[in-house]
C-alpha cells in the first residue's frame, strides 16, 4: 500500500451507543424472558426479535449498545445479563433504580469523556454535538448521525440533563463538596510545647511523663496530688 493510500485510510471510529438507554433496557427484558441468568442463545432472541440474521443492523445495535451500557454480555452466540443488567431489572428493596440507570449511563468510554468535557455546562445542540463528536472523538459523518440523539435521550431518561440543556452528573456530590470545602488535617486552636520526661525508678522499670511546659501552679499542685496518690495505693 502506497504512502499516499495509508494517508488517506479512515480511522475506525471508537465504539459508541447507537441505541438509547431505554431501548437496551427492553432488550434486556428480551434476554431474562428468554433464559433469565443463564442468558439466551442468539437464535431465540432472534426469533423473539422477528430478525432472521445476527448480522441485522438493528441487531447488532441493539446488543452492542447494550454491551457499552454494562447491561449485557455476549459469548459464543449466548447473551447474559450482567448483575447491573439484572439489578435494574430485578433491583432489591434497597436498590435505587435511578442510581443503576444513571451507572449505566456513566458506562460507556465516549460518555465519560463527554461528561468529563461538558460536566456542570450546557450541551451543543444536537448538530453541535455532532460536530464535535466527529473532530474530537473521531467517530465517523455517518455514526454521528445516531451517537449525538442517542446521548441527549439517555441524559433526559436518567435525568442528568434537564430543560435547560445542562449537563449535571453527580452534581449534588459535588455541590456538597464545593460547599464543605477541602480541609486539611484538624489542628489545635492553640498549640502546646510539651515536656516529655522519662524517668528510670528505683526498681528498673521506666516512667513517662508528657506536660505542658505552661502550666499553672495550681496544676503543678494538682499534679503533686495524683502522685501522691499513686504511690500511696
Amino acid at each position: 500500500m502506497s504512502v499516499d493510500k495509508v494517508k488517506k485510510k479512515r480511522e475506525r471510529s471508537p465504539p459508541y451507543p447507537s441505541v438509547r438507554l431505554e431501548t437496551c433496557i427492553e432488550f434486556a427484558k428480551k434476554i431474562d424472558k428468554l433464559g433469565g441468568r443463564t442468558g439466551a442463545s442468539e437464535d431465540s432472541l432472534l426469533g423473539e426479535l422477528n430478525l432472521k440474521s445476527p448480522s441485522t443492523g438493528s441487531y447488532i445495535r441493539k446488543y452492542s449498545s447494550s454491551q457499552q451500557f454494562g447491561l449485557i454480555v455476549r459469548k459464543d452466540r449466548i447473551l447474559k445479563l450482567t448483575n447491573l443488567g439484572y439489578s435494574i431489572l430485578c433491583p432489591k428493596p434497597d436498590e435505587d433504580i435511578e442510581k443503576l440507570k444513571l451507572e449505566a449511563f456513566k458506562n460507556p468510554p465516549i460518555y465519560q469523556k463527554l461528561i468529563e468535557k461538558y460536566n456542570r455546562e450546557e450541551l451543543p445542540s444536537v448538530e453541535g454535538l455532532k460536530n464535535v463528536l466527529m473532530r474530537d472523538f473521531n467517530i465517523s459523518k455517518v455514526g454521528v448521525r445516531r451517537a449525538a440523539p442517542t446521548f441527549i435521550s439517555s441524559g433526559k431518561l436518567v435525568g442528568v440533563i434537564g430543560e435547560d440543556n445542562i449537563l449535571r452528573v453527580d452534581l449534588e456530590e459535588t455541590e456538597k463538596e464545593e460547599e464543605e470545602g477541602v480541609e486539611g488535617p484538624v489542628v489545635p486552636s492553640e498549640t502546646f510545647e510539651m515536656h516529655n520526661l522519662e524517668i528510670v525508678l528505683s526498681s528498673g522499670k521506666k516512667a513517662k511523663l508528657s506536660i505542658p511546659s505552661n502550666i499553672s501552679k495550681n496544676d503543678k499542685e494538682r499534679l503533686k496530688r495524683i502522685l501522691d496518690t499513686l504511690t500511696s495505693e
